[in-house]
């Protein structure tokens, strides 16, 4: 068990005196009640950044009724494969030496 030293209002303390002895399932009481108004957030860092953004305006959720349905079922398709250098190792020799 902890020691617990905490500073109260006169008030408050008016109604726990007669209730010290019940005083840890108090906080026990009081702390289920607040987890239970606010639950710990399960987000996954992905959905968290998401909601960040939509809450802020810089960005909104797909809206997923305006795109057809057969857009999220049909295979992606699959990458060109072309010969010769990648384009971006092009552009670093077209620059030059920095």
């Amino acid at each position: 068990m902890t020691d617990l030293t905490i500073s109260i209002p006169d008030e408050l303390m008016q109604k726990l005196r007669p209730h010290l002895n019940e005083l840890p399932r108090i906080l026990e009481l009081g702390v289920e009640q607040m987890e239970r108004a606010n639950p710990p957030d399960k987000l996954t860092h992905r959905e968290r950044i998401i909601r960040l953004l939509a809450e802020r305006r810089i960005a909104h959720p797909l809206d997923k009724s305006l795109v057809p349905p057969q857009a999220f079922t049909r295979p992606r398709q699959q990458p060109l494969h072309i010969p010769g250098k990648p384009l971006s190792e092009i552009i670093i020799e077209q620059r030059g030496p920095r």
